[in-house]
């Protein structure tokens, strides 16, 4: 007698379920610490950044260590945070692309497609 088709169903279920539980909890879904703006300017006027990018309202701080920080500022741009005080100099900076998360999809969806 073959065994039904729905057993493995259930188990693929259960597997898919499992792995999103695994990729929510996972380290690669932490974002970095919050930084205030006024430390982010201070860590700028003592050359202690290394790289910036603005991704719509987030500013992405990385330090000389490699520590990666965001900081919200709404709708202030480059030339807005330089009037603030930021410094530039030395530093790599640039806008991120906002777009749709590929990856994330992949994730959930890969999954699904098993199921059926």
């Amino acid at each position: 007698m073959k065994p039904s088709w729905r057993k493995y169903i259930i188990w693929l279920f259960i597997i898919a379920v499992l792995a999103i539980i695994f990729f929510q909890f996972s380290r690669f879904n932490q974002e970095p610490a919050e930084l205030p703006l006024d430390k982010v300017i201070a860590l700028s006027t003592e050359s202690q950044i290394g790289k910036l990018a603005i991704n719509t309202d987030i500013l992405y701080t990385t330090d000389l260590e490699g520590t990666k920080y965001q900081t919200y500022i709404g709708t202030l741009n480059y030339v807005d945070l330089q009037n603030l005080g930021l410094n530039l100099n030395g530093i790599d900076y640039s806008y991120q692309q906002t777009g749709f998360d590929w990856m994330s999809l992949l994730i959930y969806a890969v999954p699904t497609i098993f199921i059926i």
